[in-house]
């Protein structure tokens, strides 16, 4: 049997202090994408909420710090309830625009930016496999 226990100090995480801006926007992408994606059918049910409650925990230490902590605290706000309505997911929407302002941060090109958007677009999608077709 291989012993794998090196790599589990090996990754520690430490790197993630060199990688700042492009995990933030990555991660504000994913959302941008995912709240698009539960909102494509019109209706957010508990699977969704979960995934919300998912990408909430990826962010690890990273949720405490900005602009991280002003998104889960808007999250929180949202599924307090158990309700996420569609104006809240435009607010949330509107959130992660206001720091994706392609205007002032051209961190990323357009295609990065897309990829990552659709990313979290399919696994919003993919939560509960439906989309409303108007």
């Amino acid at each position: 049997m291989l012993d794998t226990t090196y790599f589990d100090a090996y990754d520690s995480g430490t790197f993630r202090n060199y990688c700042g801006p492009a995990e933030l926007h990555k991660d504000l992408n994913t959302l941008y994408g995912l709240i698009v994606g539960i909102q494509a059918d019109e209706h957010i049910n508990e699977t969704e909420i979960g995934l919300l409650h998912c990408w909430v925990n990826s962010l690890g230490t990273l949720r405490t710090k900005a602009p991280y902590h002003k998104l889960v605290a808007k999250i929180n706000e949202i599924l307090e309830d158990g309700i996420v309505t569609k104006e809240e997911a435009e607010d949330m929407i509107w959130l992660c625009r206001s720091y994706l302002d392609y205007n002032t941060n051209s961190y990323y090109d357009v295609i990065t930016s897309a990829t990552q958007q659709l990313g979290g677009f399919v696994a919003g999608i993919s939560a509960d496999s439906t989309v409303k077709l108007s």
